[in-house]
């Protein structure tokens, strides 16, 4: 209470009648506030559920949120965000998306998993209150992903997965069918097949032994063999993940290179339209990877659960900066795709950095307005995410802490339109280059010296920008 827990759930291991009762009763009264503030806020204090549970409503407007322009949105939110992670495999890759005029019998397949959860209306075989087993059909069911304790479920009737937004988006010259296993994707001269977690793999959901935590890249037994088996009939495949993070890719690989990897992540109630419009071109790939895509193997040397006596520890030097520690000191860590990595049916050339304040020292109140010029050199107009990334001067002499080799202090998302160019504005404030040092009594500093900016679309093209600009920083 004294370090400002106003509410503890799912369960109450320290808060209790007598323990509340011997805190400063106005720490109390002012928790109890808050709580009671955000509850009428939402129209949920005076609700005979104890869960607080109703029809969500905006608390702007008053209408429901499940309305068509929140529909609009939640796809809008997917075509931002999933990810192409390959698009043709081999030293020269041929492109399998956008899927052309030549794919006119298209199979969307997938494997069906079972799972228990507390709650959920999707899939339909989980449309009451109950532990389950729920049965989900990853080529058919949309994927809403984590339900825990927030209990996020959708209007099944309004909910669209892969098959049914693929086959809504294909047009009438196409012809979509789905199944559950690869029989189903003989006669097809396209398939996508789905693959990831079910809500009760990996998420919040509190009911589970695991606590929701993987401690594994591998998908569940059974799913890399079937994405195996749908490559093996060497027919041009797109493979879509529905996951919360990261997975291992063995089948890029495969001899079949005639392959596209999506990373889908959750995609909500629209998913399926989002990813028929992308896997179509109807929209264009804009998402990366907002971390480092590591090997099974290399995710293995870090602490994690059973391996580490200490138990997890999140330490200054993590994802990608970690990656980066352990690449300067000679260990080339296995990544797949580096930090920021995403494609997309455009292409883009970076140039013209102009950094501010070269000639002088940049003040600690001082913001720098770095810009670069990003050209799409394709025929596929775009929106293109540039990444900054800051290098810190030398450790000073005598003093201790951890540096990283980088860090991303700034991005921005800018629309290009075929063959045309556009500046792009990375606002860097100088107070952002702090740095802790000392223990838990310590402070803020700014160190004095030359900071190099690196920018580019991903970590890896960041690293490889040829003379890098620096500014000079007057620290503390």
């Amino acid at each position: 209470m004294n370090a400002g827990l106003d509410i503890e759930v799912p369960w109450t291991l320290h808060y209790s009648t007598g323990t509340l009762a011997q805190a400063d009763q106005a720490l109390v009264r002012d928790a109890a506030r808050r709580v009671l503030r955000q509850k009428y806020r939402f129209k949920t204090a005076t609700t005979s559920d104890g869960w607080s549970i109703k029809k969500p409503v905006s608390t702007l407007t008053g209408a429901s949120i499940d309305n068509a322009d929140h529909q609009a949105l939640a796809e809008e939110m997917e075509i931002k965000s999933a990810v192409l992670l390959q698009n043709g495999t081999g030293d020269t890759p041929v492109p399998v998306l956008p899927l052309t005029a030549a794919a006119k019998n298209i199979a969307v397949v997938g494997p069906t998993e079972t799972f228990s959860l507390a709650s959920s209306s999707v899939p339909k075989s989980c449309m009451s209150e109950q532990r389950g087993p729920c049965t989900y059909n990853f080529a058919t069911d949309p994927s809403l992903g984590d339900r825990g304790s927030a209990r996020v479920n959708g209007d099944p009737a309004k909910s669209i997965g892969p098959f049914a937004g693929i086959q809504m988006t294909a047009g009438a010259d196409r012809t979509v069918t789905t199944g559950n296993n690869v029989a189903a994707a003989m006669s097809a001269d396209t398939i996508v097949v789905v693959v990831g977690y079910t809500p009760g793999d990996e998420g919040e959901e509190y009911a589970i032994s695991e606590g929701g935590d993987r401690s594994s890249l591998s998908l569940p037994q059974g799913q890399n063999e079937f994405v195996t088996s749908v490559l093996n009939l060497m027919k041009p495949t797109v493979i879509l993940i529905e996951s919360g993070s990261i997975v291992d890719l063995p089948w890029l690989s495969h001899e079949n290179k005639k392959q596209a990897t999506v990373w889908a992540g959750y995609g909500g109630m629209r998913g399926g339209v989002a990813l028929g419009k992308l896997i179509f071109g109807a929209a264009n790939f804009t998402g990366k990877v907002p971390l480092a895509w590591p090997t099974q193997v290399e995710l293995d040397k870090m602490p994690f659960k059973d391996n580490d006596p200490n138990g997890t520890r999140m330490g200054y030097f993590f994802g990608y900066r970690e990656y980066d520690r352990r690449k300067a000191a000679g260990m080339n860590p296995a990544l797949i795709y580096p930090f920021g990595h995403g494609l997309s049916y455009s292409t883009y050339k970076y140039s013209n950095v102009v950094v501010p304040c070269q000639a002088d020292t940049a003040a600690k109140d001082a913001i720098l307005d770095v810009t670069v010029d990003i050209e799409n050199t394709s025929a596929v107009d775009g929106e293109e995410v540039a990444m900054l990334f800051i290098k810190p001067p030398a450790k000073p002499a005598g003093i201790t802490g951890d540096r990283p080799v980088k860090e991303l202090k700034s991005f921005a998302k800018v629309a290009v339109k075929a063959g045309q160019k556009v500046t792009a504005h990375l606002p860097v404030r100088i107070r952002d280059l702090r740095r802790w040092e000392g223990d838990e009594n310590g402070k803020w500093v700014i160190d004095s010296g030359a900071y190099t900016i690196l920018i580019g679309k991903d970590a890896a093209d960041a690293d490889a920008m040829a003379n890098p600009p620096t500014v000079t920083v007057k620290g503390d």
